[in-house]
């Protein structure tokens, strides 16, 4: 079984992606090996939650690591 360290980075002029649950992995590993990385879903929803305007508030950076 593969370990996955996977992480995914946004900054205010970028969004960096590694280890995202894809269709690019098809036929590349099998759906067990990749039970490790992070849902795309899941990821989509904590960006919007996380960089639509508040007041006073800027969110310039967020990391998030899967476990």
């Amino acid at each position: 079984m593969l370990k996955w360290e996977v992480m995914f980075v946004y900054w205010a002029d970028g969004a960096y992606m590694g280890g995202m649950k894809t269709e690019f992995w098809d036929g590349i590993f099998e759906e067990s090996e990749m039970e490790g990385l992070m849902d795309l879903e899941d990821i989509a929803d904590i960006i919007v939650n996380n960089v639509k305007p508040r007041k006073n508030l800027n969110v310039d950076q967020v990391v998030i690591k899967n476990h």
